[in-house]
């Protein structure tokens, strides 16, 4: 009987070890993820005006944690929707060097250079510069001309991944640009997590990479933003109470780009004080959740965009940091996506299993020795 039950209590021990502190993957889908895509503009204006280069094309991330993140350390990922496969097709590390790592790149001198450290604060947003084939036709060098063009100040980080798929110009076959025709799904990985190919240049290995690995991910449909799409106005997203929390729903479209600042409605869905992220004064924008016309846009719009257009769920406030409990050093609730220490609910079901697992022996062994 003691045999037993040292056997039970290694057993139980091991159960509660799986369920204990960071959490396994998958992530968890019922937390926030620690990061978030907040906003996307995959079409902008060319250095000279020009309607023809997207130059300018850039990924907004929000830290929902009360913890800086090392932006280093994860990458971005992207799929086509030529498959119902939750596999995601090509990666784009985040990194000092953009272009580390490729061996077919033609352009790296062109690149401009990230920081020495990319440490994005709690509640702030990261502006994430998608450098690619029009970048280089444009000859736009540095990170100034790209701040400049979208007015943002020193305050908000912001970092470039390569996005020169071109067979001209890149030939990183294995990287990805922000598309603004048909369907995509785009999402954010630790590296440590990327299911990378042995073909080396950073190809992704389809067989084993699926959406478990993310920390979060968004779909981008070109239906859902009135069929066309416009310079210079972004597409901005909120993360619901759904089965997955880590997926996103579409909130605005024909949005004036914001980047580095969260718009009314995702401050809203996160929780957050008027002055949490930014003091900058609201900018209009066109949502989803009224039939109001794109008002700045109308003219150049010959889709009218409705309720119908997107599935909107309903925004439920989420527990996330602000700038007030990060100065206090206040519990928020949140604990991120992947790194919780809590018992889930499988966990306490263990927990209690193994009480009673353990009442059961030692009432056992009481009767035997009676």
């Amino acid at each position: 009987m003691k045999k037993v039950a040292c056997i039970a209590f290694v057993f139980i021990l091991v159960l509660l070890t799986m369920q204990l502190g960071v959490h396994a993957l998958p992530y968890d889908k019922t937390s926030v993820p620690e990061l978030i895509i907040t906003e996307i503009v995959p079409k902008t204006l060319g250095k000279d005006g020009s309607t023809t280069r997207d130059s300018f094309e850039f990924m907004e991330v929000y830290n929902t944690s009360a913890n800086q993140i090392d932006l280093y350390e994860y990458g971005l990922v992207f799929r086509q929707f030529e498959s119902n496969a939750e596999v995601y097709g090509r990666y784009t590390p985040i990194q000092k060097n953009p272009c580390e790592g490729l061996t077919q790149v033609k352009t790296s001198t062109m690149i401009p250079s990230n920081p020495d450290t990319a440490l994005l604060d709690p509640g702030k947003a990261c502006v994430i510069w998608f450098w690619g084939q029009y970048s280089f036709t444009d000859e736009v060098k540095t990170v100034a001309e790209f701040r400049q063009h979208w007015n943002i100040t020193e305050d908000v980080l912001v970092l470039i991944v390569d996005s020169n798929v071109s067979t001209d110009t890149g030939n990183n076959v294995n990287r990805f640009e922000l598309c603004n025709s048909n369907q995509r799904m785009y999402g954010i990985v630790k590296k440590s997590e990327a299911k990378l190919s042995s073909a080396g240049d950073g190809a992704v290995d389809k067989t084993a990479a699926s959406y478990d690995e993310l920390i979060c991910y968004c779909y981008w449909r070109l239906a859902e933003v009135g069929g066309s799409v416009l310079p210079e106005v972004g597409t901005t997203f909120v993360y619901t109470d759904s089965t997955d929390i880590r997926s996103s729903v579409i909130s605005e479209v024909f949005a004036p780009a914001t980047p580095g600042e969260l718009t009314e409605a995702q401050k809203k869905s996160l929780g957050i004080t008027a002055t949490a992220v930014t003091t900058a004064a609201p900018k209009s924008t066109t949502t989803i959740e009224t039939t109001k016309a794109p008002d700045t846009t109308a003219a150049a719009v010959s889709t009218t965009v409705t309720e119908t257009a997107v599935e909107t769920a309903e925004i439920t406030t989420l527990p996330v940091v602000t700038t007030a409990s990060v100065a206090t050093g206040a519990d928020t609730g949140d604990k991120g996506g992947c790194g919780s220490a809590i018992i889930s609910y499988p966990g306490l079901v263990i927990l209690i299993s193994a009480g009673l697992v353990i009442l059961y022996i030692c009432k056992s062994t009481r009767k035997q020795h009676s």
